[in-house]
């Protein structure tokens, strides 16, 4: 099993000198290592955005690690017409709209809080 050692921080991903979309065209070159940079950048606005849809943290979990896995999977179809950033939040709504059941509709996804 490969261990993979982390080596950027939220902020120092946002300081990252390439965007989104260069990083993207390294990792579909052969650099997979950088998926690291989008993910560090824009791991919280994904959270908040899947957690605002699911209240079960594992849940969160479950939907975040899993648009990871399919974005990384369809870099390739990654078309640019729009930020890399919002690609990846589409990608986390679909995944949190499949952990709870597929609606169609996301206020029918929504599940109260538990008290």
């Amino acid at each position: 099993m490969r261990v993979i050692t982390l080596q950027f921080t939220e902020e120092s991903a946002k300081e990252y000198p390439l965007s989104d979309e260069q990083i993207v065209a390294r990792l579909l070159a052969g650099e997979p290592a950088l998926f690291e940079i989008p993910i560090r950048r824009h791991n919280r606005r994904m959270y908040h955005m899947v957690r605002s849809i699911l209240r079960d943290e594992g849940e969160v979990e479950e939907a975040m690690q899993e648009a990871y896995v399919s974005a990384y999977s369809h870099l390739s179809q990654f078309a640019g017409s729009a930020k890399f950033s919002t690609w990846l939040l589409k990608i986390a709504i679909n995944e949190a709209r499949d952990v709870c059941g597929g609606a169609k509709d996301l206020l029918g996804c929504i599940r109260p809080k538990p008290r």
